[in-house]
């Protein structure tokens, strides 16, 4: 547990006692405290905001542990953003997260974790800021049963927590707005997709930028008829930012995953209508190199079927992509398991 001065429980007692003492910051705390919260949250911002979380970083500042690195994933530092954005299982968690509220944090490069803070809450809405406290509180809640209880919960199921969370705080009168508790993201916890025709293998791909960052990611999904398992690859690629090109990136990976599987019949899935027009067309395009690539290797295969699905059906890929966008630059396969930083059921259609 960690040991808090006395100047600061008397900051706890008086949210408007700030080391500045501006009419600014008083404001600021004023509003923190404001938000419809229950107190549990309330505390944990504040000992966010006064970078007193229990992370390895703080651990060794304060000659509580003589490493600074994450337990988790084995990063050096363990910083207070690393626990509850950068480490693999807080990222895993946000990948379920709507994009324009994960896209907002991105672009945010404060370090100062009550300065982060501060603008956050000036830039999102009340929900949005509102959501992001319980998502925040939820991974390092998460953190802390995997580090001290060895109990290790999947992504989907800490987002399942939070989903259940704001419905509770609905029914508790938290929030007035029903539509802020119905869902915390663009995703459903039971994913959605469309069977292949019997004898093919179906691949559903996407692509995805980082915002903070100059690259992109693609994802690749691969399932037999039956909704089973078969393998998975993604790739990151530095300097490569253009959406349609990481598409057809991504249809091109997954022929490439095709050929290490060695099918001969493939359905390759994509939620973007453009890149798979072209692909049927051949139309010159900015990534018109990638589908002769493409069209170059069909003839490898007895049958290749390029589709259109909308993102709901794609969500697998899409998670991934997304997932792995932090990461280094490269190929990553999986040929004999699934991806453990996000949930991959081993059976599609029969998952809950």
């Amino acid at each position: 547990m960690l040991i808090h001065t006395r100047n600061q429980r008397q900051d706890w007692h008086d949210p408007n006692a700030e080391n500045s003492d501006t009419e600014a910051t008083r404001k600021r705390w004023k509003s923190l405290w404001k938000v419809k919260v229950p107190s549990k949250i309330h505390i944990f911002a504040w000992r966010l905001a006064h970078n007193s979380l229990s992370t390895g970083e703080v651990r060794k500042e304060m000659s509580m542990s003589d490493q600074c690195g994450c337990k988790i994933c084995g990063a050096n530092i363990d910083s207070w953003r690393h626990a509850l954005f950068d480490c693999t299982m807080s990222r895993c968690v946000w990948a379920l997260v709507d994009e324009e509220l994960t896209e907002h944090i991105a672009t945010s490069v404060i370090d100062n974790p009550k300065l982060w803070l501060f603008s956050m809450q000036e830039t999102l809405s009340k929900k949005d800021f509102q959501k992001l406290l319980i998502i925040c509180w939820a991974i390092w809640g998460a953190r802390r049963k995997a580090l001290h209880e060895d109990l290790f919960q999947s992504p989907l199921s800490t987002f399942t927590f939070i989903s259940k969370f704001m419905d509770g705080m609905e029914l508790a009168g938290f929030s007035k707005d029903s539509k802020t508790t119905k869902t915390i993201g663009n995703k459903q916890p039971t994913p959605k997709w469309i069977p292949s025709p019997g004898g093919f293998v179906k691949f559903n791909i996407d692509g995805a930028v980082a915002r903070s960052e100059n690259k992109g990611a693609i994802g690749v999904i691969c399932r037999h008829s039956s909704g089973n398992y078969v393998a998975a690859s993604a790739m990151v690629i530095n300097g490569l930012v253009d959406p349609l090109s990481l598409e057809a990136s991504a249809c091109n990976e997954a022929t490439l995953l095709a050929l290490d599987l060695g099918a001969k019949k493939c359905v390759i899935a994509s939620d973007c209508t453009e890149v798979i027009m072209n692909m049927q067309k051949q139309s010159l395009c900015a990534y018109s190199t990638i589908l002769k690539e493409i069209n170059a290797r069909r003839t490898l295969f007895h049958e290749v079927v390029f589709k259109h699905e909308g993102r709901v059906y794609n969500n697998e890929a899409h998670v991934l992509a997304k997932s792995i966008c932090t990461m280094a630059p490269g190929r990553h396969i999986w040929l004999l398991g699934r991806p453990d930083f996000v949930y991959v059921p081993q059976n599609i259609m029969l998952s809950e």
